[in-house]
């Protein structure tokens, strides 16, 4: 790293200097990010230990807005259709390069996303401390303990993707409870993909889709009336309840919703 660059810092408090002890999946996702070389993922520069205070500090390559700032600060740019579709493809980029190494990020959200003002290049980071439900997938609001997987990041994508249509949380709730809530009223009941097998209680989530699929889409109309039929589609897919079902990051970049522009050869 230079002397003189500005860079983002996330500080990690370890639990106590007794522990040695950086838990795995931290020092997983450290040597991952070291690893990762993309134009859509804020590079790791350098990592500080600082053992007296059991910190670890992370130099994260830096931009000069986020798209949450973005969407209150200019909201005519950030709702822009063709802006839209830009930024979405290349949040889809950044996150293909994780999860090409079967690896998630497991916190996307509006503050997450980076933009370069200058030419609106997309950075994903990962500066939150908090993930906020508004963004959470809900098999894993409704078990604590359920795996964050690529999946789980599609579905806080799509939250995005809507918030940038509509200039406000699609899922606007404070507490799990009122997010389960709000997710229930877009896409229905969803028990039965978070918490059962398919096909111990009476017919598995396939026989389902077809119904959720339609009951999203009519919903996500209402709510975005003026929105392409392409576009609605590939939001739908995103929001999809059942985790198994829902749209990878590889099929979401070949949608036909990115068609309307011009495409980068490859993810």
């Amino acid at each position: 790293m230079e002397i003189g660059n500005v860079v983002a810092v996330k500080t990690l408090v370890m639990q106590s200097s007794d522990d040695f002890g950086v838990p795995c999946m931290t020092l997983r996702k450290i040597s991952l990010l070291k690893e990762i070389e993309h134009q859509n993922v804020a590079r790791l520069l350098d990592i500080i230990y600082d053992e007296r205070l059991c910190r670890i500090h992370l130099m994260l390559e830096y931009a000069d807005t986020d798209l949450k700032s973005l969407i209150q600060v200019n909201p005519v740019r950030a709702t822009n259709r063709r802006f839209i579709r830009n930024t979405l493809e290349q949040i889809l980029r950044g996150l293909y390069c994780y999860h090409s190494i079967n690896f998630a990020h497991g916190n996307l959200n509006p503050t997450n996303v980076l933009l370069d003002r200058t030419n609106l290049t997309v950075k994903l980071t990962d500066l939150d401390w908090i993930i906020t439900p508004s963004y959470k997938a809900p098999e894993l609001l409704c078990d604590p303990s359920a795996e964050i997987t690529p999946a789980t990041d599609m579905f806080s994508v799509g939250c995005i993707f809507a918030e940038m249509l509509t200039r406000k949380p699609l899922f606007d709730a404070k507490t799990k409870y009122h997010e389960i809530v709000s997710i229930s009223r877009l896409v229905g009941s969803f028990d039965s993909y978070t918490t059962d097998p398919p096909g111990e209680n009476g017919p598995g989530p396939a026989s389902e889709d077809q119904e959720t699929t339609f009951r999203i889409t009519r919903n996500l109309e209402k709510i975005i009336p003026d929105f392409k039929p392409a576009g609605i589609d590939l939001l739908s897919r995103m929001l999809c309840p059942n985790p198994s079902r829902r749209i990878t990051v590889e099929e979401a970049l070949k949608h036909s919703y990115f068609k309307l522009g011009v495409l980068n050869a490859n993810p």
